[in-house]
């Protein structure tokens, strides 16, 4: 067996669990609402990234490639902050969109003209 067999393994991993999930969202996108989709989406690679960030981390492959790559604890801080920012920011740009289709309907209710 290779020497980073289980390297691998997790990394193929770490790849599949968002991409499946991301093509079932797909499949289902007849049903699922695009902002809750991408929510999800957002959130599973931000799970899966932290996962296989302390993998690299408890494994000691990072030091192993390059010592320089060491990031300590800041890595850890890092992605639920860039995650966390990403749902943020999606968050209020679909509120924003719901409050302007709002008005947009108010303005366009009126009188009934139809015969």
């Amino acid at each position: 067996m290779p020497k980073h067999f289980e390297a691998g393994v997790v990394t193929l991993s770490c790849f599949l669990v968002p991409n499946i999930f991301g093509l079932i969202l797909s499949l289902n996108r007849n049903r699922v609402a695009p902002y809750p989709a991408i929510q999800w989406l957002i959130g599973v690679i931000g799970v899966v990234s932290i996962i296989f960030l302390v993998y690299l981390n408890r494994s000691g492959l990072v030091q192993e490639i390059d010592p320089r790559l060491s990031y300590g604890q800041w890595g850890f801080y890092l992605l639920p902050v860039l995650f966390g920012g990403l749902m943020a920011s999606f968050h209020f740009m679909e509120r924003n969109a719901v409050k302007k289709r709002k008005q947009s309907a108010e303005l366009n209710v009126g009188p009934d003209t139809r015969v």
